[in-house]
């Protein structure tokens, strides 16, 4: 967990996936997105959706625009 740390500490970002927030966090995947949303709806943070090829995405990079 402690690398985990230190690469949001380090980039100031989250990129993993929503099924290994899930898993992190301990919670379904259905409540990190509904989360997201709704941080995101708030204006608490950004998500930055990364495609690669029309079919193919790399996971979004979620930042904390927030303090709080």
């Amino acid at each position: 967990m402690a690398g985990r740390t230190d690469e949001v500490m380090r980039r100031k970002d989250c990129r993993l996936s929503v099924p290994n927030l899930a898993a992190v966090t301990g919670v379904a995947e259905t409540t990190v997105r509904n989360a997201i949303r709704e941080a995101r709806k708030l204006g608490l943070l950004t998500v930055e959706e990364r495609q690669i090829t029309g079919f193919r995405n790399d996971t979004n990079i979620v930042r904390i625009v927030s303090p709080e």
